[in-house]
């Protein structure tokens, strides 16, 4: 089993893994304009840049 890591311990995510972030960032800016009656579904998950 792999052991989580602590606050802090996480390592930054290379380059491609970045672009793969910043395109669902893009998406989720992009998705209330497309679809300005849908439901939109929060996340307790915060920015990883914080």
């Amino acid at each position: 089993m792999a052991q989580l890591m602590g606050e802090g311990q996480v390592p930054k995510p290379d380059t491609a893994l970045q672009a793969i972030f910043d395109q669902g960032k893009k998406v989720g800016e992009l998705a209330p304009k497309l679809y300005p009656k849908g439901i939109r579904i929060e996340s307790e998950q915060c920015d990883a840049r914080e």
